[in-house]
């Protein structure tokens, strides 16, 4: 699934506003918060066969914090990973490149990263 800059950007800065809370504060908003920005924000961060139940306030807290972590690792992994495919490009070592892409392709559930990384694997081609 596909979503807009301005839609990730959206269901990003929730996310991000949600996990800066204290557990009771993301409980409380369990009844008020769009279920399809949470959707989005499963479909961008998670392997579809990791989704958990998302039924009760403790659910959905337990879920904002999963998605701030996943958010927070994948990114900073993905930041390590374009600084390494930079360096080895520069030396023109574009196979080793390629290969530091797959493997942080395959080890990613996140496919918002994934995608990314794969874009960039993409401009080695």
């Amino acid at each position: 699934m596909s979503i807009s800059e301005e839609r990730r950007q959206k269901i990003f800065s929730l996310l991000d506003d949600l996990a800066s809370h204290d557990r009771d504060e993301v409980e409380d908003e369990f009844s008020k918060c769009d279920r399809s920005a949470i959707d989005d924000l499963v479909a961008e961060l998670l392997d579809r066969d990791e989704v958990k139940s998302c039924e009760t306030s403790d659910a959905f807290a337990d879920l904002i914090y999963e998605l701030r972590e996943q958010k927070r690792n994948w990114s900073r992994q993905l930041g390590k990973l374009l600084i390494s495919v930079e360096e080895l490009t520069k030396r023109n070592e574009k196979q080793a490149a390629r290969q530091e892409i797959e493997s942080f392709a395959s080890a990613c559930s996140a496919p918002f990263y994934k995608e990314i990384a794969l874009n960039e694997k993409s401009k080695l081609e």
